[in-house]
């Protein structure tokens, strides 16, 4: 296995997550920024600390595999759905949700947890 993909195994598996992710269910708190860049780094092995709301998944030398390991790692992690199509994971919108920098992803992604709360 390479190590984006066991990176992308620890996330799934709730490793490294501290309380926020215990059994791939998140709890009662709420999904920050740094939760998801966490999630995001481990997948992509990408330094969270260059994880910033601007920065460009192309910038930080995320290609599309990478991105779509990142979103099924956010989907299994936070038990969400993303509307993602990975034939347009190079940037901009996909299916509605908006994959241009990890402040979008992140945006997105705390809407759709926000949204199956409320569910």
């Amino acid at each position: 296995m390479t190590e984006r993909g066991q990176g992308m195994q620890a996330v799934a598996m709730g490793q490294g997550t501290g309380s926020f992710v215990t059994d791939n269910v998140v709890n009662d708190c709420f999904v920050t920024e740094r939760l998801v860049t966490e999630i995001i780094s481990r997948a992509t092995l990408v330094p969270q600390d260059r994880l910033t709301p601007e920065a460009r998944p192309e910038d930080l030398g995320i290609d599309s595999l990478g991105l779509v390991e990142a979103i099924f790692a956010l989907e299994e992690a936070l038990d969400i759905k993303v509307p993602f199509n990975a034939h347009q994971a190079s940037g901009g919108s996909a299916a509605g949700f908006d994959i241009s920098s990890i402040g979008s992803i992140t945006a997105g992604v705390q809407a759709l947890v926000a949204a199956r709360r409320a569910a």
